[in-house]
């Protein structure tokens, strides 16, 4: 019986051996992300610039997507702005547009297949400084078509005042781009914008970055930022932000660090953070944030240390108030009155001085004065009315137990404690 199946086995073994070794030779190899090299950057203009790159290796699978990415921080990604400049292996030549006039930037070359994105080694250029040309006088925009006359001109500074808008005209205008602008970096006078219903956006304004006189944006309906501004830096005047009806936030203007007067933000109905003024060091005179009703909290402002006067009433919405933390002190007054949701304003924790009068009045939410735990030193007075949840006022504790003199009104408090009280003790209900 042996000698009759053993001849079956040994044919069933070698068959089996025989499929398995086929299998073998069918595995291939995996798929791998693509290699290539990033070209040298040429042609390089004010706002353009040419590279590519060379694509050796595609990984064993189709090419997808291949381009140049760059960014103002080193190793860009698809993530930053980037050209799309067909598929396949080989070379490929991108075009770079839309850059900014003597700005350093980092370039890779990318090749995307199915198994991923690579990238080529990383190249650094700056762009061409634009040729100074100045247009000497004042000069107001009510048309799209003036704008766009005036950008063929090329200038670079305007040493007078610039309208878009007319603020003496009750009609709005039809601007709708302010790409005619681009080349701007200095605005000698006034920039005002206002009445510009059909301006959604201040890219145009992208390489500014000094004005010498006042910012003035105002009742203009479709913007809801003005991330166009942020590379403005300094403004010599004042900033007066007002009734723009779509405006979100004020993030185009964070790298803004010096205002020379006034800095007003009035009746803006959809702000709901100022968090964008952020690296402002310095304000010439007062500051006033009113009627401003989806601002929630202020969380800006942390690098001020002085500040004239102080105002922040009726915003409905506001809950806190923790920006301001720097500041030290105050020349003349700080105002906080009727913002019904304001619950603490924290952020005045490193205040010290207020040269004229402190008021707090009908904040209807506000339940204590901690906020102002530091404060040593008031010239005049000191208001403290109709705040109806308020029932502690240790926050003044150090004020009053170094001696004020000056006025003290306090009344229609949840709870009302006269000086006497306080110096012994019983500073809150």
């Amino acid at each position: 019986m042996r000698n009759i199946h053993l001849p079956i086995i040994l044919s069933l073994f070698l068959l089996n051996c025989s499929t398995n070794d086929s299998g073998a030779e069918e595995i291939m190899d995996e798929p791998n992300l693509p290699s290539l090299t990033t070209s040298l950057v040429q042609e390089i203009t004010q706002n353009s610039a040419l590279s590519g790159g060379n694509i050796s290796d595609d990984g064993g699978v189709s090419i997808i997507a291949r381009g140049v990415c760059w960014s103002l921080n080193q190793n860009p990604t698809i993530q930053n702005d980037r050209t799309q400049d067909g598929n396949g292996i080989g070379e490929f030549t991108s075009v770079i547009e839309g850059l900014t006039a003597n700005t350093t930037y980092f370039l890779r070359s990318y090749a995307t297949n199915s198994v991923g994105t690579s990238y080529g080694e990383e190249r650094s250029f700056t762009t061409s400084e634009v040729e100074a040309k100045i247009f000497d006088g004042d000069i107001v925009f009510l048309i799209q078509e003036e704008i766009d006359d005036f950008g063929n001109q090329g200038y670079t500074e305007i040493t007078g005042n610039v309208e878009i808008g007319n603020i003496n005209v009750a009609s709005t205008t039809s601007i709708s781009n302010l790409e005619g602008l681009s080349t701007i970096n200095s605005v000698g006078g006034n920039l005002t914008l206002h009445a510009n219903d059909a301006l959604n956006s201040l890219e145009g304004l992208r390489n500014l970055e000094v004005i010498g006189g006042e910012l003035f944006l105002s009742s203009n309906k479709a913007f809801d930022n003005i991330d166009g501004l942020n590379n403005l830096r300094t403004i010599g005047e004042g900033l007066r932000v007002v009734q723009n009806s779509a405006l979100s936030n004020l993030d185009g203007l964070s790298n803004l660090t010096e205002i020379g007067n006034l800095l007003l933000i009035f009746n803006n109905d959809e702000l709901v953070n100022v968090d964008g003024l952020n690296n402002l060091i310095s304000v010439g005179f007062d500051i006033a944030i009113r009627n401003n009703d989806k601002l929630s909290e202020i969380n800006s402002f942390n690098n001020l240390e002085f500040s004239t006067g102080l105002s922040i009433s009726d915003n409905s919405t506001l809950n806190t108030i923790n920006g301001f933390s720097s500041l030290k002190t105050i020349q003349l007054f700080l105002v906080i009155e009727n913002n019904n949701s304001l619950s603490s304003f924290n952020g005045f924790g490193e205040l010290e001085s207020i040269g004229s009068n402190l008021e707090i009045n009908n904040n209807g939410a506000l339940t204590s004065l901690d906020g102002l735990v530091k404060l040593i030193s008031l010239g005049e007075s000191l208001t403290v009315i109709q705040n109806t949840e308020l029932v502690d006022f240790c926050g003044i504790d150090t004020l009053i137990k170094t001696g004020f003199t000056g006025s003290y009104e306090v009344s229609e408090n949840a709870y009302n404690p006269s000086q006497q009280e306080i110096l012994n003790g019983n500073c809150q209900n």
